[in-house]
């Protein structure tokens, strides 16, 4: 476990100026126990809130033990309580929102939940990675390498004297002709004339060689055959990173962001020298293009900065056995008993499918493709009843973790001419869940126990 940068994310190490997790938790759970609890009904959030409370109180509990002696099986024990306290009360972000501005600023309701779920993720992927091990041999025998480059590729970087200033710069992509030019396009496209020659000029002081462009050039360093598939870090590779690869064309990288960065830099290699005269090429073609669309609108596109720290999902195992938990208002579902006959209630989509589902107007049922995997989230208190066919792709429910496959595997057991069964199946309400489960033995599944 990377114990530094988890003591980081939880504000625990030495010399941080940040409040620390268990300060959060604390002024979390004052909060939350100052919204009204007739708003707190109305949200259907009671029950979440008194979970997340007790399971806050517990993960203070773990922080005060780590402190006390600071091993790395108090931490592991943490980072596992910070991830059932998100697991026993999923919708704890919905709780967060209702806080008052008076009680918790925005700004630490954000901080709070960005830790939980980064710290979360920690015990899944160390759960991921045990089992795929489990299951692989191949993953069992890997080995971890290190992408060390030479302090060559580090000292050769840009001489920050001999950096163009914004005219030069402009001029090199034939967009500005003399220092007049600069105000001028500056003007046509709305942005301060300052600003801009300050954020050109600060980008000479900011030199970053990213985790991506340190791993290819370790392997065109190296010369190994043959070539890794996949290229990726902690975070979504920049709009930078990922033209390189796509350049660099022997690696793919899962997802990108798309936000540039001022100070992104390649090493001084042989290696890349083709390369990046390449790039450059491709760079200032975008660059011009870019910017003669900004003037022909006068103005350039404003994005918001993304979520750099998406992290790639992780499934779960198969072999998952979880224990029964206190269920929540929201998270209870029932498939009823399978009946030989049943029919389709159409009814207004509550939240609709997943995939586009086809369905026939005149006869009001579902049109089944031959290669197509049928794919619905179950509503509260929505009956569906439909047919599952012998030989035909599986249909797919899903209500928050839980997903529900159904598929005839032999047609002999449906007992019927056309190899069909037919089934229904509910995702019940908090309302008629007490009454179901006292007269019917159907089976039950807590979606708050699902991890």
């Amino acid at each position: 476990m990377c114990s530094p940068r988890v003591l980081c994310r939880l504000r625990l190490e030495r010399g941080t100026t940040k409040r620390p997790i268990q300060d959060l938790l604390k002024d979390t759970i004052f909060s939350i126990r100052r919204i009204e609890a007739q708003k707190l009904h109305n949200k259907d959030l009671s029950l979440v809130s008194e979970l997340f409370i007790s399971e806050a109180n517990k993960v203070i509990q773990l922080v005060v033990r780590w402190l006390k002696h600071q091993t790395l099986d108090e931490l592991s024990d943490l980072v596992e309580g910070i991830h059932h306290l998100q697991q026993t009360a999923p919708r704890y972000h919905e709780l967060l929102n209702i806080i008052s501005n008076h009680d918790m600023y925005p700004t630490s309701r954000s901080s709070f939940l960005n830790i939980i779920r980064k710290i979360s993720r920690y015990w899944e992927a160390a759960r991921k990675l045990y089992r795929t091990a489990k299951k692989f041999p191949l993953v069992r025998n890997m080995e971890i390498q290190l992408a060390n480059l030479p302090k060559k590729a580090f000292e050769g970087q840009i001489d920050t004297s001999k950096f163009p200033d914004l005219c030069s710069s402009l001029s090199k992509l034939g967009l500005a002709k003399g220092q007049r030019s600069v105000p001028l396009l500056c003007r046509n496209l709305k942005i301060d004339e300052n600003a801009a020659r300050a954020r050109h000029k600060g980008a000479q002081n900011r030199q970053k060689l990213h985790a991506e462009i340190q791993i290819i050039a370790f392997c065109e360093m190296q010369a190994r055959r043959p070539f890794p598939r996949v290229v990726s870090s902690s975070k979504d590779a920049c709009f930078l990173c990922n033209t390189f690869i796509q350049l660099h064309g022997r690696m793919h990288t899962p997802r990108a962001h798309g936000r540039p960065y001022p100070g992104w830099r390649l090493p001084i290699l042989p290696e890349f020298g083709a390369l990046q005269h390449t790039l450059n090429q491709w760079l200032g073609k975008t660059l011009r293009q870019d910017i003669s669309r900004g003037l022909a609108q006068r103005k350039l596109s404003i994005h918001p900065f993304p979520n750099e720290s998406n992290l790639l999902t992780l499934s779960d195992s198969s072999t998952t056995v979880n224990q029964p938990e206190l269920l929540s208002e929201n998270s209870v579902g029932r498939m009823t008993s399978i009946r030989r006959s049943s029919t389709l209630s159409e009814g207004p989509p509550r939240y609709g499918p997943l995939l586009d589902l086809s369905r026939n107007s005149s006869t009001g049922t579902v049109s089944h493709s031959e290669n197509f995997v049928e794919t619905v989230y179950l509503a509260q208190g929505e009956l569906i009843n439909d047919f599952v066919r012998f030989s035909r792709p599986f249909h797919l429910y899903t209500a928050e973790s839980l997903e529900v496959h159904l598929e005839l595997k032999d047609q002999a057991t449906s007992g019927t001419r056309e190899g069909s069964l037919g089934y229904g199946i509910e995702r019940l309400t908090t309302d008629n869940f007490q009454s179901i489960r006292e007269t019917c033995s159907s089976s039950m599944v807590s979606l708050i126990a699902i991890v």
